[in-house]
Parts: C-alpha cells; sequence; structure tokens
C-alpha cells in the first residue's frame, strides 16, 4: 500500500496544518493511508495532539522508537512499517535527507505531481469563517489608513500628521497594530507611493508621495485556524494627474469586468488572458521598458487558504477549473516609472452560481483630499 507522508512542522507546512488541525512549530511525523491519517507526536505534544488535531489517529514517537536517539527518518520508517506501506508520495519540497533515508530501507518513494491534497482548494465553512474574519481585521485596519490619511495636509512636498512627515512605516504599523488587535498577524504589508507603486512587491518606505498613487495590499493572517485574506486598494492623497486617473479607470474596469466571469466551470486561465486583451487594447502595453519591466506583470490572482498564494491560479497557467468553495483572489495591475501602480484586488469566492466578493470596501473612489 501506498501512503501520503509528510515530515515537517506544521506552523511552515501548510499541508500538514490542513490534514490535521494541529499547529506546532516542531516538526513531526504524519501519514495518510486508505483515507486513514496518523501522526506520531512526542511526550511534550502528545496530549494537545489528542485533543486539537482532526481526524487522525495520534501516536506516541516512543512506541514507534523504542531506542534512542530518536531521527524524524526513524519515525517515518517506523510509521510506514506499521502501516504496512511499501511506497510512499510526497511533495516535492519533502526533506532531502529523509527522502534518501526512505529509499536506503527498499520504500518506494513519489513525487507528487502538483499538490498533495487537492481537497484543500475547497473550502469548508469553519475555513470560510476563518477567511473572512481575517477579511474583517484587513478592513478594519484599512479604515485606519484611510483616517490617517484623510486627517493629514499637504505642505510642499510633504505630507504631515501630528507635526510629522507621514511616512510608509507609519501607515503600515497603523494598519498591522489594528489587525493584532482582532487576533491576526501580518507579514509583509505593502504601503507604496510614487515610483515605489510601480514596483508591485516594493513594501514601500519613507515620506508618502503627496499627489501620487499609493498602493495598499493587505494580507492578514487570522490567528484562530491561521488562514489569510488579501485585498488590495489604490488611493491618492490628493489630487490625482490625468495619467493617473486613467490607469485606475482602466484597472478598475478591469477588475468589475473580470469579477463578473468568475464562475465554476471557467478555466481561470481565460480571465487573465481576457485582462491581458483588454490592457493592451486600452494602449497598456508590457514589457521591458527603459530596462525595467513595466505593464501588467504579474498574474490576475490566486487561491487563497492557509497559504497566501495557493491552487488555484488564475494566471497563464491552463486547467485551472473554478470549482464551488474555491476562494481566489482578482487583482489585475498596472505598473509605469513616471506615474506610479494602481492594483485593485478583492478575494472572492466562487459559489453554485458565480462568485460572492468577501471584501466591502468600495472601489470607486481614488482621491483623499
Amino acid at each position: 500500500m501506498r501512503a501520503k507522508l509528510i515530515v515537517a512542522d506544521s506552523s511552515r507546512n501548510s499541508d500538514l496544518l490542513w490534514a490535521t488541525r494541529f499547529y506546532a512549530p516542531d516538526p513531526f511525523v504524519f501519514a495518510e493511508i486508505d483515507g486513514a491519517r496518523f501522526m506520531a507526536a512526542n511526550a511534550l505534544e502528545i496530549e494537545r495532539a489528542k485533543k486539537e488535531s482532526r481526524e487522525c489517529e495520534v501516536l506516541l514517537w516512543d512506541d514507534l522508537v523504542p531506542k534512542p536517539p530518536v531521527s524524524l527518518s526513524a519515525l517515518a520508517i517506523a510509521l510506514l512499517r506499521k502501516l504496512e506501506a511499501s511506497s510512499c508520495i510526497v511533495a516535492p519540497d519533502f526533506p532531502a535527507g529523509i527522502y534518501q533515508k526512505l529509499k536506503d530501507e527498499g520504500i518506494e518513494v513519489e513525487l507528487a505531481q502538483g499538490v498533495l491534497f487537492p481537497a484543500r482548494a475547497v473550502k469548508r465553512p469553519d475555513e470560510l469563517e476563518d477567511i473572512e474574519h481575517a477579511q474583517r481585521a484587513c478592513e478594519a485596519g484599512f479604515e485606519k489608513v484611510l483616517a490617517m490619511l484623510a486627517e493629514a495636509k499637504i505642505e510642499g512636498d510633504r505630507v504631515m500628521l501630528g507635526g510629522e512627515t507621514l511616512t510608509s512605516e507609519m501607515l503600515r504599523r497603523a494598519f498591522e497594530l489594528e489587525c493584532v488587535a482582532r487576533d491576526c498577524t501580518c507579514d509583509a504589508t505593502i504601503i507604496a507611493s510614487g515610483d515605489q507603486a510601480a514596483d508591485p512587491h516594493c513594501l514601500g518606505f519613507g515620506p508618502i508621495a503627496p499627489n501620487s498613487l499609493i498602493v495598499c495590499d493587505m494580507f492578514p493572517r487570522s490567528k484562530r485556524r491561521w488562514y489569510w485574506s488579501d485585498m488590495t486598494r489604490t488611493v491618492v492623497k490628493g489630487k490625482a494627474d490625468m495619467q493617473a486617473r486613467w490607469l485606475y479607470g482602466v484597472v478598475h474596469e478591469a477588475q468589475e469586468r473580470a469579477l463578473e466571469m468568475v464562475r465554476p466551470g471557467l478555466d481561470a486561465e481565460g480571465i487573465d488572458a481576457w485582462i491581458r486583451a483588454f490592457f493592451e487594447s486600452k494602449g497598456y502595453t508590457t514589457g521591458a521598458k527603459d530596462g525595467v519591466m513595466q505593464g501588467f506583470i504579474h498574474g490576475t490572482g490566486h487561491g487563497v487558504g492557509l497559504d497566501i498564494h495557493e491552487w488555484p491560479r488564475v494566471s497563464k497557467l491552463k486547467d485551472q477549473i473554478l470549482e464551488p468553495g474555491n476562494v481566489i483572489t482578482i487583482e489585475p495591475g498596472l505598473y509605469y516609472l513616471g506615474i506610479g501602480g494602481v492594483r485593485i484586488e478583492d478575494t472572492v469566492l466562487v459559489t453554485e452560481d458565480g462568485a460572492k466578493n468577501l471584501a466591502h470596501p468600495p472601489k470607486t473612489y481614488l482621491e483623499i483630499p
């Protein structure tokens, strides 16, 4: 028989966290065979694992490998032997050293093609609840950012708040504190203005540029069950010039029309292809300009769950067929040096007959006086 095998810590391995619902900072061994799930925990964690794990038979390390030292490879081999599994399938990021030990013991090891647990792409009600919890925290944090921008005043080439120059770092800190107060964590929140906004994953640093596009890409993670949400809004403190207005209008129209396309049975690659063609038809081309990639230089979206980026993808990849229960983002963007960047992103749930937008903040505004 063949087992699915994971040797990792579930704080960093989302497959393991999904399969067990047991969050642990130290590695342990998990196997699934014929639909039954087993995990090997040490004496420190076994009682907590019995209480918190999901549909898993929890085994004590010492019962599998009674003589020290107890290595993870020895535990994996012992668990597979106990389950009478002569082969196993593992994810491509499986530890190379343990992979070799399994092979040395005559256990056939196969690398999974694609994802190890395809069922992760269809979210259960409790998973959706956690994603929405993260989304509400995201919206509360963004309201704080908007309030600070509204209170701030433009003085020359600076945006001032409370006698200080308003910076990306100040806005990011305020956003993340609001999320922490709502039992969420944040990692690498993007608040980028001016030409920094033309670099999609630039976190943003230093003074907020007045009368310039500000990309706010915010993705808190709930600490209840460790699910993410993802939302991006683009605003201007002051007055947007005509180029920025046009850019915003085109991205906003593309995102609204793409949201209308989301439905079960659709290959998500079609959404991405439509947006690329739409941008080109409006004169917004993509490619290297002055040695820098500009235009629509990322995919349209991605799945959201225990990973901030997971399956299904909404990109040039084909055969990403949407089905009810998928949670994806739709986030077209355009980026040009000298203008800045615009990205608008919502997290949406694919339903039986279309999609439900989980994000509430409006997208019709651009300027904050």
